[in-house]
């Protein structure tokens, strides 16, 4: 049998349909390192949306007159207090002042100046001199939170909070400060106790902490809900809109294809906001590939991995896209994409690319070898020869990531190019 091969003619078995092309393409390549979208979502929270005026309570004199925009801790303290006054009410007319006026009234003043330190100390002192007032309580805990004593504040949040339970923006403050302690899930809790309490407390500054604490804390249903309130109550913030572009993809239909439909607009109406971002920039690729654009999601990729820190995101579209180009057949385009998205991938799927890498270059091989023999150019017979050992190098390599397939191919595909490209060589003297 292996005599009737002593031909130049091109045979058909030189040109394999691609082993995806016969459904045999694995659910890794389709969907290969899902994991990445939560990590992507938790480094992109970091997004400080600042206050608007129309969308909260005014903000703190102190903070408007140092110029900057009052942040969650800020204006929680703030409403906090004044709310808390009103629930003290008016003092009575020739009432004693209450014990530890004057160190609460100092440690206002340290705070109105920044001096976080001095304000814990002289609040302490009012604490101690009348342990029943939640304002005491509540503002010493806006003081620890400023001086970064996130642990005492926590304690003195939840006394204010107990001491005067209709005060929601103590919770708020709770919130605030469990999230920058990384506690996700009793912030998310510390948010909806308050917003359950007083839905006033739903405003711009609070969006971006309590979408991170219900993200974070795995609680994705309230998230997604706290996202689409949140694009309809603050449009101009641009976190919620990635969320939800998120979510969106998230939700596939029976076939296991994301929800373009309301995705892709929302994802793009992020990218007018923040253009700049990657993450954004790389569920975008990942929306385009489903839209069957994969050049345009492998330019974003590409872009996107100038910064170091998106290069395994790059990999991942930049791996998808060779798959959608091997499907239609553009093997050499995919070959491109493939070997420029191998080195940004990291080391436990660089077996993917290897495996992806052969099956692109394989009929490239064939349409070489048939050109080479037909014309008899024996020139290209050392060329051929070593693109097929780099591609049974690259299957090899491949069967990490799929033994299946990678067996398949050589088995039943490599040994008749082998045999071929033999037979050329000695064709030509080589």
């Amino acid at each position: 049998m292996a005599q009737r091969r002593r031909t130049t003619t091109p045979r058909a078995s030189l040109n394999p349909a691609p082993v995806e092309a016969r459904g045999e393409v694995r659910e890794t390549m389709k969907q290969p390192h899902a994991w990445l979208w939560g990590a992507a979502l938790v480094a992109a929270v970091t997004l400080a949306p600042g206050l608007h005026a129309q969308a909260a309570p005014a903000a703190p004199a102190g903070a408007a007159a140092q110029g900057h925009r009052a942040n969650l801790f800020e204006v929680a303290a703030y409403v906090a207090r004044q709310k808390a006054q009103a629930l003290e009410g008016a003092p009575r007319r020739g009432a004693r002042a209450t014990p530890g006026t004057a160190s609460y009234t100092a440690g206002l003043q340290f705070m109105a100046h920044d001096q976080a330190d001095s304000a814990v100390a002289a609040l302490r002192a009012a604490v101690r001199a009348d342990s029943t007032v939640a304002r005491y309580h509540g503002d010493l805990a806006f003081a620890l939170a400023a001086a970064g004593q996130y642990d005492s504040a926590e304690t003195e949040y939840r006394t204010a909070f107990r001491l005067q339970g209709a005060n929601a923006w103590y919770a708020v403050g709770l919130g605030a400060t469990q999230v920058a302690l990384q506690q996700w899930q009793q912030a998310a809790a510390s948010f909806t106790i308050a917003v359950q309490t007083d839905s006033s407390v739903i405003i711009e500054p609070l969006v971006a902490p309590a979408g991170d604490a219900f993200q974070n804390a795995g609680m994705l249903p309230e998230s997604e809900a706290w996202s689409r309130m949140a694009v309809v109550r603050f449009p101009d913030v641009p976190m919620p809109w990635l969320r939800l572009a998120s979510y969106a993809f998230m939700h596939k239909d029976s076939a296991g294809v994301p929800d373009t439909a309301t995705g892709l607009p929302v994802i793009r109406r992020y990218r007018t906001m923040h253009p700049e971002d990657r993450a954004g920039e790389m569920l975008y690729a990942e929306y385009l590939l489903v839209e069957g654009q994969p050049d345009s999601a492998a330019q974003l990729a590409e872009e996107a991995a100038a910064d170091t820190m998106n290069r395994t995101l790059a990999s991942s579209v930049l791996l998808k896209a060779g798959v959608a180009y091997i499907r239609r057949r553009k093997f050499d385009s995919a070959a491109v994409i493939l070997q420029a998205g191998r080195p940004m991938a990291p080391a436990r799927y660089v077996p993917e690319f290897d495996l992806t890498i052969g099956m692109a270059r394989l009929p490239l091989l064939g349409a070489m070898y048939n050109e080479a023999a037909t014309q008899k150019d024996c020139s290209r017979a050392v060329t051929v020869d070593t693109m097929l050992t780099s591609i049974t190098s690259a299957l090899t390599a491949g069967a990490a990531a799929d033994s299946t397939t990678a067996n398949y191919i050589l088995s039943h595909q490599v040994p008749t190019f082998r045999a071929a490209v033999d037979n050329f060589k000695r064709g030509c003297g080589k």
